[in-house]
């Protein structure tokens, strides 16, 4: 895994992680990411793309790229730009009304 801070991109490599873990790290992450920063998520597995919406705040990401230059060796890269938190406010029971 390398990183690169100042107009952050981390790139977290899941070839050679156990995935929960990596995942819990691309959370933790994410949530010190800057608005316009990168994350780079290497991966063998086809469903990285499905997990990342599952574990990011919804629209608070956009994917940037979805490449294969490791296709010979069945890797994907998938590029996030964390595109800000919406304003609002948080309810106890964890609900979020937006401010418009």
């Amino acid at each position: 895994m390398k990183q690169r801070i100042g107009n952050a991109v981390i790139t977290i490599d899941l070839r050679v992680c156990i995935i929960p873990f990596a995942l819990l790290e691309i959370c933790n992450h994410f949530k010190q990411m800057q608005t316009g920063d990168i994350i780079e998520v290497i991966s063998m597995e086809p469903g990285i793309e499905k997990d990342l919406h599952c574990i990011l705040p919804k629209n608070q990401y956009e994917i940037v790229c979805v490449d294969a230059p490791l296709a010979q060796r069945g890797a994907r890269v998938v590029r996030l730009r964390k595109i800000g938190e919406p304003t609002g406010t948080r309810q106890r029971d964890g609900s979020f009304h937006e401010t418009l």
